[in-house]
């Protein structure tokens, strides 16, 4: 016998509550982020977005809707000293080591106050329509991955993307847009991401110039959907 729709939606809704109860960081429902990437807790995941399966997050990030981010993803918050004698942090971090009597009192620390080689960074932003492909590395010094840009699979990305790019390569290199510069700078001031889902479903997704078209016409029409950090 086959299951009623309506079984299906309440099954469905259940399962998706049950896995949001056990995220500690903040979100807009609806997310699916694989329980096994550490977000911290003032990290932000924004609706309809999804983390796979591997993920390592060191820092805070900010994530925006709509992003599809695969298998494997690593975020890098910060580096070591390039210019000391030595790169290892034991001469600034007593957390490695701390157990031992010698790593807490070396001399060096205490003459010369030694702390992290950079301030903690500020939250790495990834904007709204995000696509990151399989074991993709974002290194620490990057701060932004602009809207609809994608991340091909594997890529070590070591600058911030632009909107709309498409990167690759190690490091990640800007293969091609994913439009003209007259489409993207449209879609940037469109945000169709902040339209109800029901305004936008009814879309040609594969027709850009009728999206444009009908997306300007809603935003006459409609106010955003809420807003959020991202």
């Amino acid at each position: 016998m086959k299951t009623p729709q309506f079984i299906k939606t309440i099954r469905g809704l259940f399962q998706q509550k049950r896995l949001e109860w056990r995220y500690r960081f903040q979100f807009e429902s609806p997310v699916r982020v694989s329980l096994d990437v550490n977000l911290t807790k003032a990290s932000f995941v924004g609706r309809f977005s999804y983390i796979g399966d591997g993920g390592r997050v060191f820092g805070d990030i900010h994530i925006g809707r709509y992003c599809s981010i695969a298998d494997g993803f690593v975020v890098i918050s910060g580096n070591h000293p390039l210019d000391n004698l030595t790169t290892h942090p034991f001469i600034y971090n007593d957390q490695l080591f701390g157990h031992l009597k010698e790593f807490r009192e070396i001399d060096y620390k205490k003459r010369h106050k030694t702390t992290h080689p950079e301030p903690p960074p500020k939250p790495l932003q990834i904007g709204n329509d995000v696509w990151i492909g399989n074991r993709v590395t974002i290194l620490g010094k990057v701060r932004s991955i602009g809207n609809g840009a994608v991340v091909g699979a594997g890529s070590i990305v070591t600058k911030d993307v632009p909107p709309y790019a498409i990167v690759a390569g190690n490091p990640a290199q800007i293969i091609r847009y994913r439009f003209d510069e007259e489409t993207v700078d449209t879609l940037q001031k469109l945000e169709w991401w902040n339209l109800p889902l029901p305004a936008i479903k009814h879309l040609n997704f594969i027709n850009m110039s009728n999206c444009i078209t009908e997306l300007q016409k809603m935003r006459n029409q409609l106010s955003p959907q809420g807003t959020h950090p991202c």
